[in-house]
């Protein structure tokens, strides 16, 4: 190497897959569906991915880019967009009526093999980061129910892997009405991005706080790759508890809820 060599600037190194350092192989596949709304047609390529914190120029094996529109079938898209802009147009009409405005949609998707590490959503979130730039304004995440705007996920740094990582735990503060002993339901959306099944519970108001405590630990420790066996007994924030596939009708209520995999029924021991 030349003298001045060693002074010029050396390119970045890529970025490295975020870890999952609690990572155990389980049975569930990784889900990841994503629709990314826009309000002109364009292709879904090319989409400069390295900008936006992927290491590679394209998406990982396994997924999958698909364009729907107003284009090919105006009538089925409207009926597709009217369910998702009537939802979302509680708490925001503004982006309802966007929505119901948008004439194109990629919508991308992937069911991988449980992952070691998360960069299938570091990928997953550099796309999203690349089409809004390129024009889309908003961005579904099917599997943990949220919605993502241009301005707030362009404001972000590429390596903030909290939106790509994101799920939620869904508390309802009223009994369950299906639950002749008058529990409140408690469970998750967004595990299935990372292979884990959705925690679901039934608890007594007591317990209501505590097993927020729980479930939002055990959910944080499944993103980093914890497996939680079913038919295995825990304590945890001192609160006990047992695990067991769910099975509606037949140890817990019926949930009208589109879970893909079988949750995990975690039931606590009341004190």
């Amino acid at each position: 190497m030349a003298f001045w060599d060693r002074f010029r600037r050396q390119p970045p190194a890529p970025p490295s897959p975020w870890p999952r350092p609690l990572h155990e192989p389980g049975p569930l596949p990784a889900r990841v569906d994503c629709y990314l709304f826009e309000e002109t047609r364009q292709a879904a390529f090319p989409c400069d991915l390295a900008a936006e914190g992927w290491a590679a120029e394209g998406l990982p094996d396994g997924y999958r880019v698909d364009i729907v529109g107003t284009t090919r079938d105006p009538a089925g898209w409207a009926e597709w967009v009217e369910p998702l802009a009537a939802d979302v147009g509680v708490a925001d009409p503004v982006l309802a009526d966007r929505l119901r405005g948008a004439v194109q949609a990629h919508l991308l998707s992937a069911e991988l093999r449980d992952p070691p590490d998360l960069g299938h959503l570091q990928a997953a979130w550099a796309f999203v980061r690349a089409r809004m730039r390129a024009g889309a304004f908003a961005a579904y995440d099917l599997r943990a129910w949220r919605w993502w705007d241009r301005e707030s996920t362009l404001a972000l740094p590429p390596q903030d892997h909290r939106p790509a990582c994101a799920w939620r735990l869904l508390v309802h503060d009223q009994p369950f009405p299906e639950d002749p002993a008058g529990r409140h339901l408690l469970h998750t959306a967004g595990l299935a991005k990372v292979a884990r099944a959705e925690l679901i519970s039934f608890v007594p108001p007591a317990l209501l706080g505590p097993a927020q405590e729980v479930l939002l630990d055990l959910a944080h420790d499944q993103v980093l790759g914890r497996l939680l066996p079913s038919g295995e007994a825990f304590e945890h924030r001192g609160q006990r508890f047992h695990t067991e596939g769910y099975a509606p009708g037949f140890n817990a209520p019926h949930v009208p809820l589109p879970f893909e995999d079988q949750p995990l029924l975690l039931r606590f021991v009341e004190p």
